[in-house]
């Protein structure tokens, strides 16, 4: 089956051994199956799936785990540091509307997000730095 896209404007670009692929279309979007098929409208479907999407090395000792992913109803952040910094947690969806926002300690180790009021898709978690610098980003996917 190859993949096709009907679409008013898009293109791709290409960066040292980088690509990337766009299309301008619609923010709903729905899936259409069939035994041979799958339509999805709205969407340019990626066939490469990215757990984290970017970790920035920083001079501060930060680890950070984030569990269960797919999450249902709390979603659990471990932060470990040996400085005593404030960490911002902003989530957000794939358009980037902030839906949440935390500021914690990064010294009080775990710290829970309810999902239960988002609804089922792909989120975005990112941890900031209170200057906004960002130490991680991480890709959630909520269930039912």
């Amino acid at each position: 089956m190859s993949r096709e896209i009907l679409t008013a404007a898009g293109g791709t670009g290409i960066y040292k051994d980088h690509m990337i692929e766009w299309t301008l279309g619609e923010l709903a979007i729905e899936t259409y199956n069939s035994p041979d098929q799958i339509v999805t409208q709205g969407f340019q479907q990626p066939s490469l799936g990215i757990k984290s999407l970017r970790t920035v090395a920083t001079p501060d000792p930060f680890a950070i785990r984030v569990f269960p992913n797919p999450v249902k109803d709390k979603l659990t952040i471990v932060l470990e540091s040996k400085d005593d910094a404030k960490i911002i947690v902003h989530v957000t969806d794939m358009l980037g509307k902030k839906l949440a926002a935390a500021v914690t300690d990064s010294r009080q180790g775990i710290r829970e997000l309810d999902f239960s009021g988002f609804q089922p898709g792909i989120y975005l978690l990112t941890i900031l730095k209170p200057t906004g610098e960002m130490i991680s980003t991480f890709r959630i996917a909520k269930v039912m």
